[in-house]
């Protein structure tokens, strides 16, 4: 899941995938934060809290990182060897 993931970031040259990924990370973490203030028992806390550092994270991820397009294949060694 997560390659094609990363290639499908890759191919959006127009940032309407990572958009939409954001505004549905977005929402979800609304959804998780507004569960927390209501509250719940202890165990169902643990797990929104749980759930909302975790949907935070790939925020964060997604808003630094960007996946390059990969347009052609290197055959052979990075590096010419010594006596090469």
């Amino acid at each position: 899941m997560l390659v094609e993931l990363e290639q499908r970031l890759a191919d959006d040259t127009d940032g309407a995938l990572r958009a939409a990924l954001l505004a549905e990370l977005e929402e979800t973490r609304r959804s998780l934060r507004a569960r927390l203030a209501r509250g719940g028992t202890q165990g169902q806390y643990k797990r929104w809290a749980a759930s909302e550092r975790a949907v935070s994270a790939a925020i964060d991820v997604l808003e630094k990182v960007r996946v390059e397009r990969v347009e052609a294949r290197v055959d052979g060694p990075a590096i010419k060897l010594k006596g090469d």
